[in-house]
This record gives C-alpha cells, sequence and structure tokens, in this order.
C-alpha cells in the first residue's frame, strides 16, 4: 500500500510540474506552420555581424535546449554567453543569462552533450513561435523521429549497438544515450549541424526526445546521417530547473522562510555545527568534515566527505546538548553530495540552514562569514568573488595568529547576510582545507582558491530534499 501511494505521488508530483512549466499548448500541429520551437544559436563574432553557431529548441517562455558542445569553441574552450544570442522563429532576439547542464560536458568522450540555456526575458508565443512538449517517462521510440536538420524527411532510426559502433569509427570514442537517424558512410562529409531537437509525434503533438549532435552527408543540404543523444534520463532535471526558475519563489525558499520562523539561524554564535566522522564508534570520534542542515532529515557536504561518512553528530549549543546520526544513505551531483540521517533533527533548534538564491543573479563581491568548530576562528576577512555559472573565488590571507592547527575543513560553509535580512545564507562550500605554507603566515600573503557555489545546485537539492511539496 505504501508503494501504490508513493507511486500516486510520485504521478501527482510529475504532472503538477509539467502543467507548471508547460502551461501553454505545446507542439502543437498546424500545416505549413513550420517548426514554431526551433532556434538558432548566434554567435556574436563582430558586432552587427553575427554568425550561425547552433540550433536550440524552445522548451517554454524562459528556456531553450541545444547540445551542450555548443557552448564551446572548436578547441574545446567554453565561449563567453554574452557573446551568444537566441534567434526566433518570428526574428525575435533573446540573450542568455544561464547555462545548466545536469553533468559537466566531457570535450573528449563527448558524454553529456545536453544543456539547458535561460533566456533574459520571456517569449512571446503567437502564431510563429510556440513551444515543444516534453515527453512523458518512458516513452517507447518509435521508428519514425523528425528534425528541422532534415527539411521535413524523415531517416530511420538504428540501433544502439550502430550508433556507438558509427561514433567510434567517426571520433575513435563512443558517448552514453546514444541515438542515430539513417545510413553512415565513411566518404561523407561531416556538418556541424548539431543542436537541433529530435520530435516524435505522440498523442496529436509533437514530443522533444532527443537533440542532435552532428550530421553526415554529401553535403549541408543532402544529410544522410543524423547523431544525437537521448534525453530520457535528465527529462525530471529538466523539470526540476525550469520549476525552479519559473516560480516566483522556489521550494528552497519557501522552506527557508518556515525555518526563520521556527528559530533563529546558525552562524551567530559558531558554524559548522555538524560533524561528520568516519567511525560507528562514539567515542574517540574524529571530524574528518563538516556540514549544513538544509532540512531536518538532509545535511549538505561535499562528495568526497559523503563517501567516507558513517555518522553525524549535531551540536545546538550549550553543554552536552547534541544528537548522534547514522547516515542512512547519500545521493550525489558534480561535487556536492546530500547524506539522508537516519532520523529528524530538531527542528526549532536554530542549526536550519537559508541557502542564497536569486532568479537572475547578478556578480558581486562579498566578505564572507565562516567559522570552524574545532578552533574557534572567526574570519570575516576571507573576501568572495560570486560570478554566475562558475565556482566562488575565495580569497584569504595567512595571518600569523592563525599558524596553529587547520581553521577550515572540508564541507565548511561560506555564508552571506543580505541586505535587509537579519540572517546568513549558504553561498558556498570548500572542498578541501585553506590551507598556508610558513611564509605566507609571515609575509600575511593573499592567496585565492576555488569553492562550490551551492547556488549552480539548487534545482538538484531542491529535488532531492523537497521534492513538489
Amino acid at each position: 500500500m505504501k508503494t501504490f501511494l508513493l507511486s500516486i505521488y510520485g504521478v501527482f508530483c510529475f504532472v503538477l510540474s509539467t502543467i507548471a512549466i508547460q502551461s501553454d499548448s505545446c507542439g502543437q500541429k498546424i500545416s505549413g506552420a513550420g517548426w514554431k520551437w526551433h532556434v538558432q544559436l548566434l554567435h556574436i563574432r563582430q558586432a552587427p555581424a553575427q554568425a550561425f553557431q547552433c540550433s536550440g529548441t524552445l522548451l517554454n517562455q524562459l528556456f531553450v535546449t541545444t547540445a551542450a558542445h555548443c557552448l564551446y569553441d572548436l578547441n574545446g574552450d567554453p565561449l563567453d554567453k554574452s557573446q551568444l544570442e537566441i534567434l526566433l522563429a518570428d526574428g525575435e532576439n533573446r540573450s542568455i543569462i544561464r547555462t545548466f547542464q545536469p553533468e559537466p560536458f566531457d570535450v573528449e568522450r563527448l558524454s553529456n552533450d545536453f544543456a539547458l540555456l535561460l533566456l533574459d526575458r520571456a517569449v512571446v508565443f503567437n502564431e510563429l513561435v510556440a513551444p515543444i512538449c516534453l515527453p512523458e517517462p518512458y516513452t517507447v521510440l518509435p521508428q519514425i523521429v523528425h528534425t528541422p536538420a532534415l527539411d521535413g524527411k524523415t531517416l530511420p532510426v538504428n540501433s544502439g549497438v550502430t550508433c556507438l559502433h558509427d561514433a567510434q569509427t567517426l571520433f575513435g570514442m563512443m558517448y552514453a544515450d546514444a541515438i542515430c537517424l539513417g545510413q553512415f558512410e565513411k566518404t561523407h562529409t561531416y556538418h556541424r549541424n548539431a543542436g537541433g531537437g529530435l520530435y516524435v509525434d505522440h498523442n496529436s503533438s509533437w514530443h522533444l526526445v532527443g537533440i542532435v549532435m552532428y550530421a553526415t552527408g554529401p553535403s549541408r543540404v543532402h544529410i544522410a546521417y543524423i547523431g544525437g543523444v537521448l534525453l530520457e534520463r535528465h527529462l525530471n532535471w529538466t523539470r526540476r530547473v525550469m520549476m525552479h526558475y519559473t516560480e516566483s519563489i522556489p521550494l528552497s525558499e519557501t522552506n527557508c522562510k518556515t525555518y526563520v520562523g521556527d528559530a533563529n539561524l546558525p552562524f551567530e554564535e559558531y558554524h559548522p555545527i555538524v560533524n561528520i566522522v568516519d567511525t560507528d564508534e562514539n567515542i574517540s570520534a574524529r571530524t574528518i568534515c563538516h556540514g549544513t542542515l538544509v532540512s531536518p532529515r538532509y545535511v549538505l557536504t561535499t562528495g568526497r566527505c559523503a563517501l567516507r561518512a558513517k555518522r553525524i553528530f549535531i551540536h545546538y549549543g550549550g553543554e552536552g546538548n547534541l544528537d548522534w546520526f547514522r547516515v542512512k544513505d547519500f545521493t550525489s551531483s558534480g561535487r556536492l553530495s546530500l547524506i539522508a540521517l537516519d532520523h529528524d533533527a530538531r527542528k526549532q533548534s536554530g542549526v536550519l540552514t537559508c541557502l542564497y538564491w536569486r532568479t537572475t543573479p547578478t556578480q558581486f563581491n562579498y566578505t564572507t562569514r565562516i567559522a570552524h568548530t574545532d578552533s574557534f576562528v572567526r574570519l570575516e576577512g576571507i573576501q568572495v568573488q560570486y560570478r554566475v555559472d562558475e565556482p566562488l573565488k575565495v580569497q584569504y590571507y595567512c595571518s600569523r595568529y592563525l599558524y596553529h592547527g587547520h581553521f577550515t575543513s572540508p564541507g565548511d560553509a561560506l555564508a552571506v547576510k543580505e541586505a535587509g535580512e537579519s540572517f546568513y545564507r549558504v553561498v558556498g562550500i570548500l572542498d578541501d582545507t585553506l590551507g598556508c605554507e610558513p611564509f605566507d603566515y609571515f609575509y600575511e600573503r593573499p592567496k585565492t582558491v576555488e569553492a562550490i557555489n551551492v547556488e549552480l545546485y539548487l534545482p538538484w537539492i531542491e529535488d532531492t530534499v523537497w521534492g513538489c511539496s
């Protein structure tokens, strides 16, 4: 019965999320109207000239999807998104303010060649512009797949083994979630015709099932073979990202308001107060890392810390006022992990922490608040540089009075107090200690390291911790 209820809950969440992110009619089949969701990704090489970079597909008023390698140049270096623009079917342009990838694109192995682009302002739907539909999970892939790259023609869908073999022949490597159409011939020319969508006809509307990675053929206008990547594995992630940036108030902020109302938030005395140990024994337990309690049941820390974690103890403040928890399991995304506790932490203890978020964040520099339980050192002098879609740059000084012992641990949080708020928000996580060499102390030299930008992971955190609550 419990399994049945959880299944119904999952379907209910899926329906709600689909309605929320694609409320307008999507994938409408209108004869002669063309592909209303097909867009072009342009590279502004020298204004006002623009060069075609890739194609893309409009998912809703704010999001376009394309191949991740379209965000890189031919040398494999990332492009500045300020130099990219989206051209809609009606001739309107949009700038790109954010890019999202479920997993980092591997330039060498062509893995995870899928990206979402957040536009600077909403698209106005009309007779020329409309969104594609996202498919339901586990949609059976038919033998007929359409794509604008073929200009109305179709090619048969090949087996997965054939796709892997062809990619090995063409690139000398194999990539995951492959889909391919048509007949590959070694004599054909490779065409950089990527990023466009692969569509199927389902329930009288068009649904997006894949992204074109490359095409081959005797010429650009005579495409005989298309290689691409299936989206099924990333569908839930795609919906969560779209929901997070389409909702006026995301789940993390809704729960933050609850935590603020329940108790004073941390960083007033010391932080972190969530200690991660690598043994099941309470006696002589050694803290290997720290974490941040983002809900009564989940601790946010680094992936390396989660791999070694056996137990968690949380110090609520005051003599002997602490609880022990076992690690139930953990889930990871990139360099971050969420550890699930075997029982709830105290909700009104003041240790539940808010996360930094902005729908359209802007770059800034700030002085962070960080402290380390073991040495009880506040380091208000640490400067953090925040840049959208990038790791945090952390600059600190090796002061002489900090010479003895480490003053940070992996998993320590970087916090910032927003204007008008009385509490601190977590904006970053340290993946290692802030180290200093002897001469760094003597000369008090500035040092710069990278930290994990938590804001990049908010959709994943919300999906794991709160679901569609």
